[in-house]
């Protein structure tokens, strides 16, 4: 095996190249692909270096070489959009969700996928897959790809606290109901005064440095008050009076977060939280993680997941963000390609990639009993994906971002209202989804 610098260059196993050559009839020429290479672009991170250590196995079954180069994921769309330009040199990409709009134009379907020789072709049935999930993988009701990293934005809390006898009988006097899991944002605004408890803890963590990380905050609350993102040429259609509940209610969760906390990027979310200064949270899965890791945390043990707490529009508001396995048209290798994603996206295989880092996007392996165990999160990133929502559905998702992030983060530094943040981001969006189409 050997590796290029951010790239993984997988040689076919020891077994196979020794008889590289040989006859019909032979060991290799009965493997189904034997002589063949496929060309997988790919994010890098642990769950990618743990498939490319792993390759020599598919190899193994299936005779193929596969070449799989791993480039910082902020770039990946990028890349695949100058590598279609020149052609395609990839047999399958992957996608990060927001992006797949932008994309979707150079891949096949999923129902159009040829079926795989060796990999079970139920692993390709979209039922396998969380509709939040598939979701990520989709633009304009077609399906596009295999999930293969559910990530979503989740509720996590302090159940220490929650549970505490003195806690729950001060909450009940003050607020007249039982201190639980909130299920709505009024009760997680009770929740966040209750807690603030200066200097030493806090009741919400706010995401307020300009970056994607603000995109999806502004997301998460305008769709938890009933703004959706919709599938048109306005991408993100912003309902005046519900948009602006959504921000000044933002605004008012702010009042219970720490000092200094108005250029809070991931770091010093988690960092607090795993301090014990933060009774509640939204964040990803993949920071989970450290939360239950005593050499990072001292809240080991200390929290539970649950559904985020629903706005006035009645529905509990995740916001999904999935990487997707993609075929592309000008793939000459589609049958192994298709093969090849089967096998990633399989439940057996998805089982030996959660330790390093893989969220599923399957129902099954979220309720295997195994994982459970040494994943608690595992049942809140379920609840959360199932009614989570995807990130505006356009091809011009990088612009739109721009502008959600910068126009959030100007109303959190206190330089704009929420009603004239709303009316000025609704009005620059419509600008810019209304010119012409290159």
């Amino acid at each position: 095996m050997i590796f290029a610098p951010r790239t993984f260059h997988v040689l076919a196993a020891t077994a196979l190249v020794s008889v590289l050559g040989a006859a019909p009839g032979s060991a290799l020429a009965a493997l189904p692909y034997a002589g063949k290479t496929l060309r997988v672009l790919s994010f890098n991170d642990t769950h990618a270096a743990a498939v490319a250590k792993r390759l020599p196995e598919f190899e193994k079954l299936t005779g193929a070489k596969v070449v799989f180069d791993a480039i910082a994921s902020n770039t990946v769309a990028a890349k695949t959009t100058s590598d279609q330009a020149a052609g395609g040199s990839y047999d399958l990409y992957t996608v990060d969700e927001p992006f797949m709009p932008q994309l979707a134009p150079f891949f096949v379907p999923l129902a159009q996928w040829p079926a795989p020789k060796t990999v079970d072709k139920s692993e390709l049935a979209p039922e396998r897959y969380l509709p939040a999930a598939l979701a990520g993988g989709s633009y304009k009701g077609t399906n596009f790809g295999l999930p293969i990293n559910g990530n979503v934005y989740m509720y996590v809390y302090r159940k220490d606290l929650f549970s505490d006898a003195k806690e729950r009988d001060a909450f009940k006097a003050k607020y007249k109901y039982e201190l639980k899991a909130p299920t709505t944002t009024a009760q997680m605004r009770d929740v966040a005064e209750f807690f603030t408890r200066p200097p030493s803890m806090y009741g919400f963590a706010p995401f307020t440095k300009m970056s994607e990380g603000t995109t999806v905050e502004a997301i998460w609350v305008l769709s938890t008050f009933g703004v959706r993102s919709v599938d048109t040429p306005q991408a993100l259609s912003l309902d005046a009076a519900k948009a602006t509940e959504a921000f000044q209610f933002y605004l008012d969760m702010m009042k219970f977060a720490p000092p200094g906390a108005t250029a809070w990027h991931h770091a010093e979310r988690m960092a607090a939280y795993s301090k014990g200064k933060l009774a509640q949270m939204m964040t990803w899965p993949s920071f989970v993680k450290d939360l239950e890791n005593p050499q990072k945390s001292l809240v080991v043990g200390k929290n539970d997941y649950a559904p985020p707490p629903a706005g006035p529009a009645g529905k509990p508001s995740a916001v999904a963000g999935t990487w997707t396995l993609a075929l592309p048209k000008s793939s000459k290798q589609k049958e192994l390609a298709s093969e090849f994603a089967g096998w990633w996206a399989s439940a057996s295989f998805g089982k030996s990639l959660v330790e390093s880092g893989m969220n599923p996007a399957r129902r099954d392996l979220l309720q295997d009993a195994a994982l459970v165990k040494s994943n608690p999160w595992f049942p809140g990133i379920l609840s959360n994906f199932e009614g989570a929502v995807v990130r505006p559905r356009s091809p011009d998702y990088n612009k739109l971002s721009d502008v959600v992030s910068r126009h959030f983060t100007k109303m959190i530094a206190g330089q704009a209202t929420a009603d004239a943040t709303v009316k000025a981001m609704d009005a620059e969006i419509s600008r810019l989804t209304s010119l012409p189409k290159k």
